[in-house]
């Protein structure tokens, strides 16, 4: 018996085990782009995942009962190795075509399927297969002590791969990089273990070819527009690029699938209408001197804010790391002492702080309409209210539309809830007073008496956003709210009423 009967199967099973957590930790990025990190995505790739690896189980062990070969063991981490290539291609290649044409609720899954089962099973093999192979080699072990030493491990590399995934891959490399580097490694463990066995080399040259064909061929960006400035971050695809909106030459910032900011580039300010209502403040309070911001994104409302008032001393809450700098190098962003970031989620800023502001903006999504969750329930906006002073001013950005029919939906839950914490209010219609469209609003809540508007005095106002003010506030007293939801931590179903405006957008879009 050589040193690799007695001792290799352990570290194959190592190495195997950390490929399955890459692949599984790297199918959040790949579905991101298209469907956002929303719990459709996280549960479909859970549910993938746990559905290959046992079929893979039964398999591998059906298989090695009458198939007992260390060539055969082999050639199935190689296959396993050319399948995560193939992720890779399939990603570049087809991925863009098709993941913008599926549902946030079904794409997920049907991605999933598509990307991810095939190679998991075959990985998902392996882990009886070399419980078999071991007690082949050392029968007199005992086949208990073996099972609990390869799935020992075989979960210490999927622990380990989870925290190599997490702490050095996503921060130092591409999404595709490791895809590929993942491939090659299991091609190139399976061959060499095909050598060990004896099988002839000739046998194994078609998997190398086919993985270095693989390797080299990779590399179509699934990006559409040139861009000027593609990364991976810690938690999201980022990129910048130039782009007409209308009519103007305009900067935008994309997380994955959404875009996180747009900079009209010839008057530094915001493309985004809805960017605009961050000045909405001094209509109530012009008094402030310390503000904070919920979601940087491109730092264009940090910005717009620090140049309209300089003395401000404003935070910003982004727990993406690399986007300050980014927004000084591309979106204007000034370094000065009067922008902090903070690299924190913004409740668990407010939570561990005991600063008051007098100005707070919450901009901060997950997916494409839908916020995360602990930034919009009732205990968010309690919280909020306590860090704002007297007369302080909390306003907050939602995307989505109020059924004709009543809810629940997104935008009237988020509404009644920010209600319920902030009865002094107002709520806003960015695009026009058509609540049953699909669009911005911005609700303002004040801590204190929010005094009378005069908005056909405001009508004489030079700037629009003033002026036009009050054809775009809505009259929540006519609001259809009885049937729907205040957000809590326990209950806030923001991913599928997120699902249900994007039909209902796409569907309006359609009967136009």
């Amino acid at each position: 018996m050589n040193t690799f009967h007695r001792y290799g199967l352990y570290p194959t099973v190592f190495i195997t085990g950390a490929a399955i957590l890459v692949v599984e930790i790297l199918a959040t990025r790949l579905l991101a782009p298209y469907y956002g990190t929303t719990i459709f995505s996280t549960s479909s790739i859970i549910t993938v995942i746990l559905a290959a690896l046992s079929i893979g189980y039964w398999i591998g062990g059906r298989y090695s009962d009458k198939h007992c070969h260390l060539d055969h063991f082999a050639w199935f981490i190689a296959a396993g190795g050319v399948g995560v290539l193939v992720i890779a291609v399939l990603n570049s290649l087809f991925v863009p075509v098709i993941g913008y044409q599926l549902s946030l609720t079904s794409g997920p899954l049907l991605l999933s399927l598509f990307l991810f089962f095939g190679p998991i099973l075959l990985l998902g093999m392996l882990s009886p297969y070399a419980i078999a192979l071991q007690n082949a080699f050392s029968p007199e072990v005992g086949i208990g002590t073996i099972s609990g030493r390869i799935f020992f491990w075989s979960t210490l590399g999927s622990i380990a791969g989870s925290l190599l995934t997490a702490y050095l891959l996503i921060p130092s490399f591409t999404i595709p990089q490791i895809l590929l580097a993942t491939g090659v490694v299991l091609t190139a463990l399976g061959v060499g273990i095909r050598l060990i066995a004896g099988t002839h080399y000739q046998a194994t040259l078609p998997m190398v070819f086919f993985a270095v064909a693989l390797f080299y061929g990779e590399g179509v960006s699934p990006f559409l527009s040139p861009a000027i400035y593609q990364s991976q971050g810690v938690y999201s695809q980022i990129t910048v690029f130039d782009a007409p909106y209308d009519g103007e030459e305009t900067r935008f910032l994309v997380q994955d699938r959404q875009s996180s900011g747009a900079l009209n580039k010839a008057s530094g300010k915001s493309a985004f209408e809805y960017a605009k209502y961050y000045d909405i403040y001094r209509l109530f309070n012009r008094d402030i001197k310390n503000a904070l911001i919920i979601g940087g994104g491109a730092y264009i409302i940090p910005k717009m804010l620090h140049e309209n008032k300089p003395s401000v001393s404003i935070d910003v809450a982004e727990i993406e790391p690399n986007l300050e700098a980014l927004s000084k190098e591309y979106f204007q962003l000034p370094d000065t002492p009067q922008i902090k970031t903070h690299v924190k989620d913004g409740r668990r800023l407010l939570l561990d702080s005991n600063q008051q502001y007098d100005y707070i903006f919450s901009d901060a999504f997950s997916s494409l309409y839908g916020q995360p969750t602990q930034l919009v329930s009732k205990a968010f906006f309690d919280l909020a209210k306590k860090r704002l002073n007297d007369n302080g001013i909390f306003i907050a950005n939602i995307i989505g539309y109020f059924p004709p029919e009543g809810g629940p939906s997104l935008a009237g839950s988020a509404y009644l809830t920010m209600k319920s914490v902030f009865p002094e209010h107002l709520l806003i219609a960015v695009e026009s007073n058509e609540i049953h469209k699909i669009q911005n609003f911005i609700f303002v809540g004040m801590n204190g008496k929010m005094p009378n508007v005069d908005y056909h005095f405001l009508r004489r106002h030079p700037d629009p956003l003033f002026s036009e003010l009050g054809e775009k506030v809505i009259l929540t007293e006519k609001l259809r709210l009885e049937n729907e939801l205040i957000f809590t931590d326990s209950y806030a179903p923001v991913e599928s009423l997120s699902a249900q405006a994007l039909t209902y957008g796409v569907t309006a879009k359609k009967i136009s």
